[in-house]
């Protein structure tokens, strides 16, 4: 398979990074070095807004283990269709997690995982240390300001993370694509029901931008019978579980299973200028 270039760029002077066995480094010799499991950490200081950003591990760890339970193969397999024809193209997965994603898209593809958490950026990179070949990458960086050549992704893929369109429309190339995925109106509707008095179906937005154009939209919904332990994972694993209050989230203590519905939203654009 045919290695990709770093796209990498210094997130000080902005110049090309180039690799090193133990670092990355810019021709103005600012030097970033690799961890032991082999990601750079690209956030600058002045990008941080809490001393330790992003998802910690107590999310950490829920998420890991909910997703290895299965619970969103559907969707994983669903995104891998998109991809199916696009061999040997460079991916970036913007708030990539723990890697769920990104790992078996690096098997046909050069991905580039992006987290602003280093919890989640050093347990994706456990997988990373798994695999037989070069094509994966993690990086701690900020979505508003992305660590990459202009013009250098064939295609962003964004999963219920935040997004700064104007980064990723500088860095994608003409015509590339965005595959983002939402909450559908019904997801975990049923999660809800529990937790609230008043139950809202989650609204569905799309881009709004004359440089982008949604050219598919995919609703992806399906319904599983979930136990009290994967239950309480899907809670601590969202942020209903820092907008809810205490005595509301004892409630789900108390359910032994739940059928629980999952929404998704696969939205699928394409760049239309070069930025």
């Amino acid at each position: 398979m045919q290695i990709m270039k770093n796209i990498l760029i210094c997130p000080k002077c902005k110049c090309d990074l180039i690799e090193y066995d133990k670092c990355y480094k810019c021709p103005n010799n600012h030097n970033y070095d690799k961890s032991k499991r082999g990601y750079v950490n690209l956030l600058l200081a002045n990008q941080m807004n809490a001393s330790s950003p992003g998802d910690n591990k107590v999310m950490m760890n829920s998420r890991k283990e909910f997703l290895n339970c299965g619970y969103y193969e559907q969707l994983k397999n669903k995104i891998l269709d998109y991809l199916e024809d696009n061999d040997n193209i460079t991916i970036v997965d913007l708030g990539c997690g723990e890697g769920y994603y990104s790992y078996e898209l690096s098997f046909t593809n050069t991905v580039y995982g992006l987290d602003i958490s280093k919890d989640m950026i050093n347990e994706a990179s456990k997988k990373m240390n798994n695999k037989d070949n070069s094509n994966l990458h993690y990086v701690i960086a900020s979505i508003n300001n992305l660590p990459f050549v202009n013009s250098s992704v064939d295609v962003i893929l964004n999963i219920f993370a935040p997004i700064n369109l104007e980064e990723v429309k500088r860095v994608i190339k003409k015509n590339g694509k965005i595959i983002k995925v939402i909450p559908g109106e019904y997801h975990l509707y049923e999660l809800k029901e529990i937790l609230y008095d008043d139950v809202y179906l989650n609204t569905v937005n799309e881009f709004n931008d004359e440089d982008i154009k949604l050219i598919n939209s995919y609703d992806l919904k399906y319904k599983i019978n979930i136990n009290n332990h994967d239950l309480m994972n899907i809670l601590i694993m969202t942020p209903y579980y820092y907008k809810t209050k205490k005595q509301d989230k004892e409630k789900l203590k108390c359910v032994d299973n739940l059928d629980v519905t999952f929404d998704f939203i696969i939205q699928e654009y394409e760049c239309l200028k070069k930025r």
